[in-house]
C-alpha cells in the first residue's frame, strides 16, 4: 500500500485553487456541488485544501485547460 506524504507543496488553499484555475471562490464551489472539480481534503478543524494532484487529474480542469490554449 503507497501512503501518500502530504506536504505543503502539494496542498492548495481555496485561495491557491482560485489563482490556479482563473475561477471565482464560488464557482469553484458550484462546480464542486455538480461534481466537476473534487472536494477539498479536512486538514484541521475549520480548515481544508485541495490535492493539487487531485485538481490536476479533475476532467474539468483538463478542460480549462484547453479552453485557455
Amino acid at each position: 500500500m503507497t501512503t501518500l506524504k502530504i506536504t505543503e507543496n502539494n496542498l492548495l488553499t481555496i485561495h491557491d485553487v482560485c489563482e490556479f484555475t482563473t475561477l471565482s471562490k464560488a464557482t469553484i464551489y458550484r462546480e464542486i456541488k455538480k461534481g466537476n472539480l473534487p472536494k477539498p481534503v479536512k486538514i484541521t478543524e475549520g480548515r481544508v485544501a485541495w490535492l493539487r494532484s487531485d485538481l490536476l487529474s479533475s476532467q474539468f480542469y483538463q478542460l480549462l485547460l484547453q479552453a485557455h490554449t
